[in-house]
């Protein structure tokens, strides 16, 4: 087999499709000429649009296409979630559990359900409410006992106990 660049013969030890001067001269080309990789792949994309994009559906229907991509969605949702649970205070606003397993969003005025309908799911709802800075005005952390409590009896226990000490 022979490099890609220079035409030399690649040894056994060289891997990939070009010897191990041309990756080093590569390497430092990009050093000294940062922007130009980007621009050179623009032109690349422009000419081999088609033929790049059959290549990329042909290994995203591979097994390791799907579970390299599943875990980049595993990761970006993990994420966009401790990101949502850190904008709004870090724990549940009614009885400070602070466990991120634990913790979910809640639309303070209820309407989740329709929501995550219209949104798309949870994924969606955390996306527009990132875009908008987070808004505090209507969602708010609560752990999921706190969160069920306030779905089933409209109020929490916790608060509940709140009102009646005072």
């Amino acid at each position: 087999m022979k490099c890609g660049r220079c035409k030399a013969v690649l040894h056994s030890n060289d891997e990939g499709r070009i010897c191990l001067s041309c990756k080093l001269y590569v390497y430092l080309w990009r050093l000294v000429n940062p922007g130009q990789k980007k621009k050179d792949d623009k032109k690349r994309w422009a000419k081999h649009k088609d033929r790049l994009l059959m290549e990329k559906i042909a290994w995203q229907k591979t097994e390791h296409g799907k579970r390299v991509r599943a875990a980049l969605g595993r990761k970006y949702n993990n994420q966009l979630r401790a990101e949502m649970i850190t904008a709004y205070g870090g724990c549940c606003t009614c009885c400070g559990e602070s466990q991120p397993e634990f913790l979910a969003l809640d639309h303070v005025h209820g309407g989740g359900r329709e929501e995550r309908r219209a949104r798309g799911g949870t994924l969606g709802i955390l996306r527009r409410l990132k875009r908008e800075g987070w808004p505090t005005d209507a969602y708010t952390v609560l752990c999921h006992n706190c969160n069920m409590a306030k779905q089933f009896y409209g109020i929490c226990p916790h608060r509940r106990k709140a009102e009646v000490a005072a």
